[in-house]
C-alpha cells in the first residue's frame, strides 16, 4: 500500500500533463481532433515519413540498411542514428497511421518526461503542490514548444532530470551508475544534444566539485578520478555507436560541422525570449536569433526571488550566480553557442540545447519555495512590477496577446502574493494559472500551415520495388511508397547524404538551396544519366567509355561539365544549341524572356564567366551587368536521343533487385567500363564473376567497375562490418550488469 501511494504524485502529474496537452490539439483543431497536421516543418516532410516508414517496413518484413529512395541513394543508418535511434520510438508499432505514430511517441515522451522531473523533484522535497508546477513547467516550457515536433530532441528532454541527479550523485557522492546510464542513453538518441549535455555536466562537476564543496585539492583529485572512470565506461558502452557514426563519416564524407552562423541575440530579444510564450524559430534576415528559455511567470518570479531569499545560502547564490553567468555569455557570444551545438549551427537552430537551461530554472525554483515561507511571500509583487515594467518597455516588439497573457499572469501572482496564506485554495489558484497559461501560450505556438489531413487518401503502405527512382512524389506517394526520407529522389539533404554527390549534382545543373540541392524536373540530362523515371531513362548500371575516369569537373560551369561527361562517355560532341535573346531595359533592369523551361546562361563576372542553370521562364539582369544581349543554351532533343541510344546497349539486366542487394549480367564492350550511378561507398561489396572487386571512383562520387570485354555477372551487396565495436560493448555491458547485480557485503 505504501509502495503504491508513492506512485499517485507520478499518476497525477502525468495525468495533469496529458490532459494539457489533448486541450491544446482540440482549442488548435489537431489531428485526430482536427484535419490539422500534428507537427510543422521537417516534421511533415522528414520525420513523420521517416517513422512511419521505418516502423511499416519493419511490420512488413521489407526493412533494408540501404535505400534508392532520397537523393541517388545512402545508408539508412546515419538517418537511424540521429533520427530514429530512440526505443521509445518503438511504440509506433502498435499503430497503422502515420500521425497516430508520431502522436503517441510524442506522448510517450511528454509521460516519461513527467515520470522523470516528478522523480527528480521527489528527491528534494516530498510536496506534491511542488513537482506538479514543476512537471507542467518544465513540459510547457519554450523550448518544448518550440521544438516538440523535434521527436529525435525529446529523448535529451525527457531524460535531463535523471541526468542531472545522476551528476549530482557522482559530484557529491562519487555514485557513478546513473550518470552513465542517462549519459549513454543521450548519446544513443541523440549525439547533437549529448554532446550539450556532456559539455554542461563537466561544467557542472569542475565548478561544484572545485569551487563549492569543502574538501582539500588532493581529495578532490582522487574524486575525479570516479568522473574520468564513468566517462570511459560510456565510451567502451557506446563503442558499436562510435563505430558505426565513423564508420558513415569515413565512407560518405559526410562533414558534421560547419561554421558558427552569422547571428546574434539581441538585448531586446533577450528580455522578450524570458516570457512564456513569445516563441522563434527561425533567424531573421538580418541574422537575430532568439532563445527559448522561458517558463511560466510564477518560475520566473521565483528565479528572481532565488538571490533575495535569505534561507538559500551566499555560496549556493554564488555558485547559481556563476552558472547564469556562462549562461548569458552562451547566448550573447555565438562561439560559445556554436561550440555547445557540437561545432555544428544550422540556420534556425541556434540554442537548441536550451532545455538545460529550463530545467535549471525548476532547479531554482525548486530550492527557492521549500525554503520561503508566507511572510517572504509577500515580497513577490515587487519582483512582480519590475518585471511589468519589462514587459511594457518590449510592449510594441511582443504579440499582444501573448503580452497580455503574461501581464495577466504577473498580476494574478502579485495579488495572491499579497493575500496569500498556507492554504489549499491558494495552491489550486496557482496550480490552475500555470495550467492556464500553459494551454494559452502552447495553443498559440502549436498552429501549422498544413491543414489538409494527407491520411485521408486511404492509400496503403505499399512496398513493391521499381528499377527506377522517382523524380517527383505525388500526393497518394506521400506516406505509401516505401520511402524512409520522403524526398523529391533528386532532393539531397545535405545532412543525409555524401558530399561528393552533393558536388556532382551541382555541377551537372542541379539547384543549390540553404539545406538542399534541387534538381529541376526539366533537367532531362540529369534524369537519364541518373536513372531517374521520364520517358527516357537508364538504368542504375549500364556500360560506358573508359574515357569518363578522365573528365574533372569545373565549377561554375554547367555546360562545359555536361559536354565532357557526355563527350568521354559516348564520344557524343555539340549536345546543346547556342540562343542569344534580347532584352527590354526598363528601370536599370535588362528583363529577358527565353519562355523555356530550362535551359543554361552565362553569368559574366569581373574575372570570369559562370555557367548556370535556370528554370524561370523570364529573367532580369542589372544594366551594370548586362549589355542588352544574353547567351542561353538548350539541350538538343535529338542529341538526347543519341545518347539514349548509345548507352541503353548495354544495361544490367537485373536477376535479383532490392536497395540493399543489386545483381544482374550486363554486356561490356571493348574499351568500356561499368558506370553506375550509385554514390561511391565503402560497404558496397561488389562482385563480378563471382571474385570480389575493389570498384574506382567516377566523377569523384560515383562506383565504377573496370572489366575486361564481354558478358559479365556482377553483384552489389551493401554490407558494414561492426565486430570490434559490437563485441566491446556487449562485454562492457555485462561487466556493467555484473556490478550492478553482484551483492554487495554488508557492513559490520
Amino acid at each position: 500500500m505504501k509502495n503504491v501511494k508513492k506512485l499517485i504524485p507520478y499518476l497525477i502529474n502525468s495525468l495533469i500533463v496529458i490532459t494539457i496537452f489533448i486541450i491544446v490539439l482540440l482549442i488548435t483543431k489537431t489531428s485526430p481532433f482536427g484535419n490539422n497536421i500534428l507537427g510543422k516543418a521537417d516534421a511533415i516532410t522528414q520525420y513523420k515519413p521517416m517513422l512511419y516508414n521505418f516502423i511499416m517496413s519493419i511490420k512488413k518484413g521489407t526493412f533494408t540498411i540501404y535505400s534508392f529512395n532520397n537523393g541517388l541513394g545512402n545508408s539508412f543508418l546515419f538517418t537511424f542514428i540521429y533520427y530514429l535511434s530512440s526505443p521509445i520510438n518503438l511504440i509506433a508499432l502498435l499503430f497503422n497511421k502515420p500521425d497516430s505514430m508520431f502522436l503517441a511517441v510524442i506522448i510517450t515522451k511528454l509521460i516519461l518526461t513527467t515520470v522523470n522531473i516528478t522523480f527528480y523533484t521527489n528527491k528534494k522535497t516530498n510536496k506534491p503542490f511542488v513537482s506538479l508546477i514543476a512537471s507542467i513547467s518544465y513540459i510547457f516550457s519554450s523550448w518544448f514548444i518550440a521544438y516538440y515536433y523535434n521527436i529525435m530532441w525529446l529523448d535529451a528532454f525527457m531524460i535531463f532530470p535523471l541526468f542531472q541527479y545522476g551528476i549530482e550523485k557522482l559530484t557529491d557522492h562519487n555514485q557513478p551508475l546513473i550518470y552513465i546510464l542517462t549519459s549513454t542513453y543521450l548519446i544513443i538518441t541523440n549525439f547533437f544534444l549529448a554532446f550539450s549535455s556532456l559539455v554542461y555536466g563537466l561544467v557542472y562537476y569542475i565548478i561544484k566539485k572545485y569551487f563549492y564543496q569543502e574538501k582539500n585539492f588532493k581529495e578532490k583529485l582522487k574524486d575525479s578520478l570516479f568522473y574520468l572512470l564513468a566517462n570511459l565506461a560510456i565510451l567502451l558502452l557506446i563503442a558499436i555507436f562510435i563505430q558505426i557514426l565513423f564508420t558513415i563519416k569515413n565512407q560518405t564524407n559526410l562533414a558534421f560541422g560547419s561554421e558558427g552562423g552569422d547571428y546574434l541575440l539581441s538585448t531586446t530579444d533577450f528580455f522578450k525570449s524570458i516570457f512564456i510564450g513569445n516563441i522563434n524559430l527561425i533567424q531573421t534576415s538580418k541574422g537575430q536569433t532568439f532563445p527559448n528559455i522561458a517558463v511560466n511567470t510564477f518560475i520566473l518570479i521565483n528565479i528572481i526571488y532565488y538571490f533575495f531569499n535569505k534561507k538559500i545560502t551566499t555560496k549556493d547564490k554564488i555558485f547559481t550566480l556563476i552558472t547564469i553567468v556562462l549562461i548569458i555569455l552562451t547566448f550573447f557570444i555565438k562561439q560559445f553557442d556554436y561550440v555547445l551545438n557540437m561545432f555544428h549551427n544550422v540556420n534556425g537552430l541556434t540554442y537548441r540545447y536550451t532545455f538545460i537551461y529550463i530545467f535549471l530554472a525548476i532547479t531554482l525554483f525548486i530550492k527557492n519555495i521549500i525554503n520561503y515561507n508566507s511572510k517572504s511571500f509577500k515580497k513577490i509583487p515587487i519582483i512582480a512590477i519590475i518585471l511589468i515594467g519589462i514587459l511594457l518597455i518590449n510592449y510594441q516588439q511582443m504579440s499582444h496577446y501573448l503580452f497580455y497573457i503574461n501581464l495577466i499572469s504577473l498580476v494574478i501572482i502579485s495579488i495572491i502574493a499579497i493575500t496569500y496564506k498556507e492554504h489549499f485554495i491558494y495552491k489550486t489558484i496557482i496550480v490552475l494559472l500555470i495550467i492556464t497559461q500553459s494551454i494559452l501560450t502552447t495553443s498559440v505556438n502549436l498552429k501549422t500551415d498544413i491543414s489538409k489531413d494527407l491520411e485521408n487518401n486511404n492509400v496503403p503502405f505499399q512496398t513493391e520495388q521499381v528499377h527506377y527512382r522517382l523524380n517527383t512524389l505525388s500526393e497518394n506517394d506521400y506516406f505509401n511508397h516505401n520511402l524512409y526520407y520522403n524526398q523529391k529522389v533528386t532532393n539531397l539533404f545535405q545532412s543525409l547524404t555524401y558530399n561528393n554527390v552533393i558536388d556532382l549534382a551541382i555541377a551537372t545543373g542541379c539547384q543549390a538551396g540553404t539545406s538542399t540541392i534541387t534538381c529541376d524536373d526539366n533537367n532531362l540530362l540529369f534524369s537519364l544519366l541518373f536513372n531517374v523515371k521520364k520517358e527516357l531513362y537508364l538504368e542504375k548500371i549500364y556500360a560506358v567509355n573508359k574515357d569518363l575516369t578522365k573528365v574533372i569537373l569545373v565549377p561554375n560551369n554547367i555546360k562545359y561539365n555536361n559536354e565532357e561527361i557526355i563527350k568521354k562517355m559516348t564520344s557524343i560532341e555539340d549536345i546543346y544549341i547556342k540562343k542569344t535573346i534580347k532584352g527590354e531595359l526598363k528601370d536599370g533592369l535588362y528583363y529577358y524572356e527565353p519562355n523555356l523551361n530550362y535551359y543554361l546562361i552565362d553569368i559574366k563576372n569581373e574575372d570570369f564567366t559562370e555557367n548556370l542553370s535556370q528554370t524561370y521562364t523570364t529573367f532580369k539582369m542589372k544594366e551594370k551587368d548586362s549589355n542588352g544581349e544574353e547567351t542561353i543554351y538548350i539541350l538538343k532533343d535529338d542529341k538526347l536521343k543519341d545518347i539514349y541510344n548509345y548507352l541503353s546497349k548495354n544495361q544490367i539486366n537485373y536477376t535479383h533487385y532490392q536497395d540493399d542487394y543489386l545483381e544482374g549480367t550486363i554486356n561490356i564492350d571493348e574499351n568500356q567500363i561499368i558506370f553506375t550511378s550509385i554514390p561511391y561507398d565503402e560497404a558496397w561489396e561488389i562482385k563480378v564473376d563471382n571474385k570480389i572487386v575493389k570498384p574506382i571512383r567516377l566523377l569523384d562520387s560515383l562506383i565504377g567497375i573496370e572489366v575486361e570485354p564481354g558478358k559479365h555477372h556482377i553483384s552489389l551487396k551493401y554490407k558494414y562490418k561492426f565486430h570490434l565495436g559490437l563485441t566491446i560493448s556487449l562485454i562492457s555491458i555485462i561487466i556493467l550488469l555484473i556490478i550492478c547485480l553482484y551483492p554487495k557485503k554488508k557492513k559490520i
